[in-house]
């Protein structure tokens, strides 16, 4: 699976995640991601330092299943895909 894919599930279930900034995973994800920079190894640490530190929330986490159900998520992918031809 993906990366992407993964901390999309790991979100939806509740989950916090860690992911670099600037990934399309941490735009999907949205609050539930603490970014660090690539470039900044320190900044890994502290994003998840700053994950483990907030609680979980579940009412967050549901809403961002909600939204994102398949049907959506593949008329993105196209639109996507269209605006590169």
């Amino acid at each position: 699976e993906t990366f992407g894919l993964v901390a999309l599930e790991a979100a939806a279930s509740g989950a916090r995640v860690v992911t670099c900034d600037g990934t399309p995973a941490a735009d999907v994800v949205g609050v539930l991601a603490e970014t660090f920079r690539a470039e900044e190894p320190a900044s890994l640490l502290e994003a998840i330092g700053r994950a483990r530190a907030v609680p979980s929330d579940a009412s967050v986490a549901r809403r961002l299943a909600e939204s994102l159900t398949w049907e959506s998520v593949f008329e993105a992918e196209i639109a996507d895909l269209r605006r590169l031809l």
